[in-house]
C-alpha cells in the first residue's frame, strides 16, 4: 500500500503578508424566485488586501466605498439580497492574527457594521 506524503511547513508568515483582495458581485436574485432590482445589480465588489478597502466597479465605472472596518486579508463574502455584504473571519492585515467577526456592509446607506 502506498503511503501519502506528510505535509511539512516550508516557511512562516514573518515579515510581509501577501494582500488578497475579496470580490463579491451583486446578481439579481436565484432561479425560481422574482429577480431582484436595484442600483446594485451588477455590481463587483472588491475589497480588503493592504487596506480596507471597499471599491465598487459598475457600467466601466469605480467608486470608493466606506472602508470597512477592518484592514484584513484572506476571508470571505457574500451578497443577500442585492443590498448587503457579509464578510466572514480572514486574517488582520497588521498583526496577522485570525479574525472571527463578521461584517456587514449596507449598500443603500454605504456603511459597515460589526455583526
Amino acid at each position: 500500500m502506498e503511503e501519502f506524503p506528510k505535509w511539512k511547513l516550508i516557511a512562516k508568515y514573518k515579515g510581509e503578508f501577501p494582500c488578497h483582495f475579496t470580490c463579491v458581485y451583486i446578481h439579481n436574485g436565484c432561479s425560481g424566485r422574482p429577480p431582484i432590482e436595484n442600483a446594485w445589480v451588477g455590481s463587483w465588489f472588491l475589497m480588503g488586501g493592504m487596506a480596507n478597502n471597499c471599491i465598487q466597479f459598475i457600467d466601466k465605472n469605480i467608486f470608493h466605498r466606506a472602508p470597512m472596518l477592518q484592514e484584513k486579508s484572506f476571508f470571505a463574502a457574500v451578497s443577500i439580497l442585492g443590498t448587503k455584504i457579509y464578510t466572514f473571519g480572514g486574517y488582520e492585515n497588521i498583526e496577522k492574527v485570525q479574525l472571527k467577526t463578521c461584517e456587514v456592509y449596507d449598500c443603500e446607506t454605504d456603511k459597515w457594521s460589526a455583526n
